[in-house]
C-alpha cells in the first residue's frame, strides 16, 4: 500500500470521475488507487480486490474496471496477465485527451476544437459548443477566450491524501465508508467525504 497507510487521487480526476454520476466506476477507481505502491500510479488490485471493498460482485467488478479503462481512467499495465492483473491509473492530461476525442465524434465539436486550437474567432454557435466542453471539463475559458491547456497549477496542490482505511475498513468484518456509501448509491455523498479530505 502507498506510503504509510495513505495514498492520494488527483481532485481534477476525482472530479471528471464523478461527474460521469457512476458510484460503481468511482468506488473502483478509489479501491484501485488505494493499491497502488509509492508512485501511486501502478496498482496490483484488481476486480477481487473491488469486490471485497466495495461490495460489488465479481462479474460486475470486472466490467466496471473495462469502464474505467474504456473511459482512459486506467490502462492495463505491461506486466499485467489475465490471472495478474497491473493496472496504471493515467495522468489527468491522459484522461483530458481522451475525453475531449470522445467529445469531438460531434463533427460540430470537432471544428469547435480546431478553431480554438488555431486562435480562430468564434460564432455564437461556436460559443455554445466551446461551452459545452467547458463544462465537460475538457476546455478552459480565459474571460472571453477559450483554450484547450489546462490552468497552470503545481501538481502537488491537486491531490488529495486519503487513508487506505477509507477503502478497506478499520477493523475485521467492518463495512469502509466507501462500501457503505456504494451500496447506498450515493454519489454525491461520496464525492463530499473525498473532497472535504482535500479541504
Amino acid at each position: 500500500m502507498a506510503g504509510e497507510g495513505f495514498f492520494h487521487i488527483d481532485r481534477r480526476i476525482w472530479k471528471l470521475l464523478c461527474d460521469r454520476q457512476d458510484m460503481n466506476m468511482a468506488a473502483a477507481y478509489l479501491c484501485i488507487a488505494t493499491g497502488t505502491g509509492g508512485g501511486n500510479r501502478i496498482s496490483f488490485w484488481s476486480a477481487q480486490a473491488v469486490e471485497k471493498y466495495t461490495g460489488l460482485h465479481n462479474s460486475r467488478a470486472t466490467a466496471t474496471i473495462g469502464e474505467l479503462i474504456a473511459a482512459d481512467f486506467v490502462h492495463r499495465g505491461e506486466k499485467s496477465s489475465q490471472t495478474r492483473p497491473v493496472y496504471e491509473l493515467q495522468t489527468y492530461q491522459t484522461i483530458v485527451e481522451a475525453m475531449l476525442r470522445a467529445a469531438c465524434v460531434d463533427e460540430t465539436l470537432e471544428c469547435v476544437t480546431a478553431r480554438v486550437r488555431h486562435g480562430s474567432n468564434l460564432s455564437p454557435v461556436d460559443r455554445r459548443g466551446a461551452d459545452r466542453l467547458v463544462k465537460m471539463g475538457v476546455m478552459w475559458r480565459e474571460g472571453n477566450r477559450y483554450t484547450l491547456d489546462p490552468p497552470a497549477v503545481e501538481s502537488a496542490a491537486e491531490l488529495i491524501w486519503l487513508p487506505n482505511t477509507l477503502v478497506t475498513g478499520t477493523t475485521q468484518g467492518e463495512a469502509s465508508p466507501v462500501k457503505r456509501l456504494r451500496s447506498r448509491g450515493d454519489i454525491w455523498a461520496l464525492r463530499l467525504l473525498i473532497d472535504l479530505y482535500q479541504a
